[in-house]
């Protein structure tokens, strides 16, 4: 059975500027989840993780997708 992670970025500033209201809606959703059985954690620095046909799990330091536009 496949497995898919999901991951959300952002940061502390990013995070207070979204209304106290919305963010306890959110919380109270991640708990559900959580209650389900599904993992979630905070991150550090975003790494792509892969395994391409089955040869074994590769780990990059990097974002899933980038862009040179900032």
């Amino acid at each position: 059975m496949p497995k898919f992670v999901t991951i959300g970025y952002g940061d502390e500033a990013g995070c207070k500027q979204i209304s106290p209201d919305l963010r306890i809606v959110a919380h109270a959703h991640d708990n559900r989840l959580k209650h389900m059985g599904a993992l979630i954690g905070i991150a550090e620095s975003p790494v792509q993780v892969r395994n391409p046909d089955a040869r074994g799990v590769e780990v990059r330091e990097s974002a899933y997708r980038s862009t040179r536009y900032q």
